[in-house]
């Protein structure tokens, strides 16, 4: 049965790089592998992981979007994470077929995750103002589908971020606010490797007991922007 599982999985990943690569489409070098994690104590899960812990980061997350969640639906979402040193933004496009045109100055990688694969691409820049730089503005001006809901923008929420760097590359992140709650494990890995890689971690985080959530992680930027909307706009 889990070899069975394995295998659907593999069969899923495939069918965005086909589609891409019948577009004659240069694939990213990268690929984040992403787990969604449900359980409440993110020590406890730590501890179960058994990994050695690199480092430790505090920050506030915060969206930038329309009340309704415009740029989201349209495959962009402009996160905010400060820290004393700053504001670090980062603009991402997500494409999750054909039609992949990686915005100017973006890097671009595989975002592998339990039902589906997709290409994300980031601008990241970093200021030391709340103010979206006029880099991803620019960006953003020349998108025809989010253009016109420029003007409806606000900063949303102030969520609090606990992130935990371990030894070999990956890191376990807990995002809160008020009701919401997320931890998500992830590794970068070669994207050429990232089949044998997602089993591997999968077989892992398996034989840890470490309890996976069967929701899809990308709504989880459509539910944190529908409980900072609950609050006042910044």
């Amino acid at each position: 049965m889990v070899k069975m599982k394995y295998a659907i999985q593999i069969i899923i990943f495939a069918i965005l790089p086909l589609s891409l690569q019948a577009e004659n489409i240069v694939m990213p070098q990268n690929a984040e592998l992403q787990w969604r994690i449900c359980e409440s104590n993110l020590d406890d899960t730590v501890k179960k992981l058994a990994l050695t812990i690199k480092k430790t980061k505090h920050r506030e997350v915060l969206l930038w979007d329309t009340p309704l969640g415009d740029l989201i639906e349209n495959a962009w979402t402009v996160r905010v994470r400060h820290t004393h040193k700053g504001y670090s933004f980062s603009a991402k496009k997500n494409f999750y077929q054909g039609d992949f045109s990686p915005p100017t100055g973006s890097e671009c990688e595989i975002d592998v995750k339990a039902n589906h694969e997709k290409i994300g691409c980031s601008i990241k820049i970093k200021s030391d103002r709340l103010e979206v730089p006029n880099e991803i503005l620019a960006v953003l001006k020349n998108e025809s589908d989010i253009s016109q809901h420029l003007n409806d923008t606000a900063f949303f929420g102030r969520a609090q971020s606990t992130n935990i760097e371990f030894s070999n590359s990956s890191e376990i992140e807990l995002l809160e606010f008020k009701n919401y709650r997320r931890i998500e494990f992830s590794i970068r890995v070669k994207s050429a490797d990232r089949f044998s890689a997602w089993k591997k971690w999968q077989e892992y985080l398996d034989l840890k007991q470490i309890e996976l959530c069967d929701d899809d992680l990308d709504l989880g930027a459509r539910e944190l922007l529908r409980e900072f909307t609950t609050v006042p706009r910044l």
